[in-house]
């Protein structure tokens, strides 16, 4: 039998040890602090207390959804940094008719998903730090950012104690923690 190289090897001939430049990789954390300064710098905190307080006051079970990367982070919360995604847009209308309230968080301001929402948040974005605008590392940072602190002002508005906290994480070290404190 013969040997198959890996499509890797055909398409990409094998490279000499790269050495990574430090300046370079020192700029790139430079470019993203800026980027997320950015956001910091012209983010609309009325939005953010306006959605924060939209889920506090909520009685029912609340649903976060988001597409891509942007669904990694919606396992915390919901956003899109599009609000453009067909996944989202022919969700949307199926939720409004069953009676949910929508509120879209996204980096674009004018998008499809807004037409569905009581309320939406924009979270500003100058641009993503890879070269080619790509890859959304800036805007899932952004999301992240904006994502834990809501959590936490939730927290804080809703009285949340370690007890209850604890409840809601039974697994990995912080539930671990919690719980072994708190029952014994």
């Amino acid at each position: 039998m013969g040997y198959l190289s890996p499509i890797s090897d055909l398409v990409f001939p094998q490279k000499q040890e790269q050495k990574l430049d430090e300046t370079a990789l020192l700029n790139l954390f430079k470019y993203q602090q800026r980027y997320l300064n950015f956001f910091f710098q012209n983010s609309d905190l009325s939005q953010t207390l306006k959605f924060t307080q939209t889920v506090v006051n909520s009685n029912g079970t609340i649903f976060f959804t988001g597409v891509g990367k942007s669904g990694f982070v919606a396992r915390k919360i919901s956003q899109t940094k599009s609000g453009n995604s067909e996944e989202l847009i022919r969700l949307a209308p199926c939720a409004k008719a069953k009676g949910a309230y929508l509120a879209g968080v996204t980096s674009c301001e004018m998008n499809n998903l807004m037409q569905f929402c009581g309320l939406n948040v924009h979270l500003p974005l100058e641009r993503e730090l890879c070269p080619f605008g790509l890859a959304p590392v800036t805007s899932t940072a952004i999301q992240m950012v904006f994502g834990d602190t809501v959590a936490i002002a939730l927290m804080g508005a809703r009285n949340l104690t370690k007890e209850e906290y604890a409840a809601n994480h039974p697994a990995g070290k912080i539930g671990k923690s919690l719980i072994f404190k708190v029952m014994f």
